[in-house]
C-alpha cells in the first residue's frame, strides 16, 4: 500500500515538473511575441516611412511575431497530443 502511494506521488511530482517546464517554455514564446508586438512596433511607429530603418523594423517586427508564435503553436499542439484527453471534444473525436 505504501509503495503504491509513493509511486502515485512520484508520478504526480514528475508530471508537475513536466507541466512547469512546458508552461515556462510557452511563457518564453509569448514574451518574445510580446516584445516584437509591443516594443518593436512602438519603435517602428516612430520611424519615417520609406527609409531603410522602416523596412528593417517591418521585417523584424512581423518576422519576430511569426518566428515566436509558430513554435508556440507547434509546442502547444505537441502538448495536447502528449496528454491523454479526459473526454472527447466532439462526438467521434478521440
Amino acid at each position: 500500500m505504501a509503495f503504491g502511494v509513493r509511486a502515485v506521488a512520484g508520478t504526480r511530482a514528475h508530471a508537475a515538473a513536466r507541466h512547469a517546464r512546458d508552461a515556462t517554455a510557452l511563457a518564453g514564446f509569448f514574451v518574445a511575441f510580446a516584445f516584437c508586438a509591443v516594443v518593436l512596433d512602438t519603435v517602428h511607429s516612430l520611424t519615417t516611412m520609406g527609409t531603410g530603418l522602416d523596412t528593417a523594423l517591418t521585417v523584424l517586427e512581423d518576422g519576430g511575431e511569426l518566428v515566436s508564435m509558430s513554435p508556440a503553436v507547434a509546442f502547444a499542439y505537441a502538448i495536447a497530443r502528449r496528454e491523454p484527453a479526459s473526454a472527447p471534444v466532439a462526438p467521434g473525436v478521440a
